[in-house]
């Protein structure tokens, strides 16, 4: 599986950080579910003006297999932030559902594939920068000093 990973990290005894080209994320994760990991825990996003970047990170972990209790897979996938697509892995994990779409909707990434890519926590007429971007602005208006 290290040919279709850019770089694979050891953290800790039970946390390892894999960085996967979002080309591959799909086929590097259904091995994995092939391997055992089971489940993912959560979905992230951080946005890294240092790189013009988004990654997305997603926490795997497996119930199933006694070896694996307690390891937690940390995948990172590095987006351009002028084209932050990549392919959903609801059809891998259905658990993906709810972070993906929070994912989405808070840091503007395009998860291709998956079937509700709508909001859920901002309000429909929302307008502007994604949220947890850098470059929000908190607006001023209405706020009284």
């Amino acid at each position: 599986m290290r040919e279709f990973c850019e770089n694979i990290t050891q953290v800790s005894d039970n946390r390892m950080v894999i960085e996967v080209d979002r080309r591959k994320i799909v086929e590097v994760c259904e091995r994995l579910r092939e391997r055992g990991f089971d489940h993912v825990k959560g979905v992230t996003g951080v946005d890294r003006p240092d790189i013009n970047a988004i990654e997305v990170i997603y926490y795997v972990g497996s119930y199933s297999v006694e070896k694996y209790a307690g390891l937690i897979l940390e995948l990172k996938a590095r987006l351009p932030k002028e084209d932050p697509k990549v392919p959903s892995l609801i059809k891998v994990w259905p658990s993906c559902e709810y972070p993906e779409r929070e994912t989405y909707e808070m840091l503007g990434v395009m998860f291709r594939g998956h079937p509700k890519l709508k909001r859920m926590l901002l309000p429909d007429d929302f307008e502007g920068v994604h949220p947890l971007r850098k470059d929000f602005k908190i607006p001023e208006e209405g706020i009284e000093a």
